[in-house]
């Protein structure tokens, strides 16, 4: 999507559209109380199920289709709860998976794809006949999806230390997918892999890798952030990074975003979208000058200029003014391991949230029932800026 497209898409989306939705409330969130802080905190959760036919009616089926084989999965989507004092909604879409990552938001087909990255798995839901697709990547974990531009389900993918090309099958029910390894990245230590990615409006990819995971840590300074050109040129940008995550570029793309995880920062870099280059860095929010815990994870950014930042090990999603440093909201799930969210739906309102049951204990998987499931949250009063393809 050229520079200004996004502008011109936003200016031209009605204010406002009724959208069917045929998923009636089925679970409710219940029993809050105040914390100390003032934050709301979440006491106990009771779900309250309504009716056998409602969730039988919702079911969804996965086709994961590991090297040409296939095998299929009954997940159950559990329906609408809402926050009080009338915040935003949020609803379970599909789950459960291990730990989800990645999400981006296709708008000409009103689908988005994640992945799974423990799993190995890319995946695209398709919203309007609520239908999963699952592949499996071969070479390693899986750390993001990146759409191809201009050829409907192509996308590249970040596995292990390879950058592959896959093509999803449109529908469930496919035998074989067609992958193709493009580039292998030269890492200095084993077990450093793909982590997070995007592509920019010229089409361009910027992603970096995660260091080896040893002991729930990761080791410092092993990784880097990339920028990979159309003609699969790889361009380190910034060296000694840890934990690569979250990047998202302002509506004017003049500003990119970027977290690596380990600092506990939001950085702002000065960007050139011609030269693909960036410059000039600076701080603009830190985690630790605030009464949040939890790691910075994945992020996406809204029209308005604000960021909405995952909170691994946090419990929700931070929305913040990266002008003045400061909170705008907290938006609290019945989950503790939220990763990733990107903006999505026919008016770009709808937030999509991805989460972790990654090394959650029976006990806890108990008490998050919903972990690990991929969440949208409506109401939100904002809109998002439409995601961009790398051009191969």
């Amino acid at each position: 999507m050229l520079a200004g497209t996004r502008e011109k898409f936003l200016k031209a989306m009605p204010d406002s559209a009724i959208i069917g939705s045929n998923m009636a409330p089925q679970f409710y969130l219940t029993d809050w109380i105040s914390g100390d802080t003032g934050k709301k905190k979440m006491r106990e959760i009771k779900w309250q199920e309504k009716s056998k036919e409602k969730r039988n009616k919702n079911r969804s089926t996965e086709r994961s289709i590991p090297g040409g084989s296939m095998n299929r999965e009954v997940l159950y989507k559990q329906e609408t709860f809402v926050l009080p004092d009338n915040g935003p909604t949020i609803e379970p879409v599909i789950g459960r998976f291990m730990h989800g990552e990645s999400p981006v938001w296709h708008h000409p087909s009103q689908e988005f794809s994640f992945v799974d990255t423990v799993a190995q798995k890319v995946c695209t839901y398709h919203t309007r006949r609520e239908e999963l697709v699952c592949a499996v990547i071969q070479n390693g974990p899986v750390g993001f999806v990146v759409p191809v531009n201009n050829v409907p389900g192509k996308f590249v993918v970040g596995s292990g230390t390879d950058l592959v090309s896959v093509h999803m099958p449109h529908y469930a029910g496919a035998t074989r997918i067609n992958t193709e390894t493009l580039i292998t990245v030269d890492v200095k230590t084993n077990g450093t892999r793909w982590n997070d990615a995007k592509a920019d409006s010229l089409g361009r990819l910027w992603g970096g890798m995660i260091g080896p995971e040893l002991n729930e840590r990761v080791v410092p300074n092993e990784a880097a952030f990339y920028r990979i050109n159309s003609d699969l040129t790889l361009q380190v940008e910034l060296p000694n990074v840890t934990n690569s995550n979250g990047l998202i570029w302002n509506l004017q793309e003049d500003t990119l975003y970027y977290i690596d995880s380990a600092t506990h920062q939001v950085a702002a870099f000065d960007f050139d979208s011609i030269r693909g280059s960036i410059s000039n860095k600076r701080i603009v929010f830190d985690l630790e000058g605030t009464s949040y815990s939890g790691i910075l994870d994945g992020m996406t950014i809204d029209a308005n200029g604000n960021l909405w930042i995952a909170l691994y090990n946090g419990g929700g999603i931070l929305n913040v003014d990266p002008l003045t440093g400061k909170i705008i909201q907290f938006v609290e799930f019945p989950v503790s391991k939220v990763t990733s969210c990107t903006f999505g739906g026919f008016l770009l309102d709808t937030l999509y949230v991805t989460t972790s049951s990654r090394d959650l204990s029976e006990q806890e998987l108990r008490d998050q029932p919903l972990a690990g499931f991929v969440f949208s949250v409506k109401g939100l009063g904002v809109r998002g800026i439409p995601s961009n393809s790398f051009n191969l």
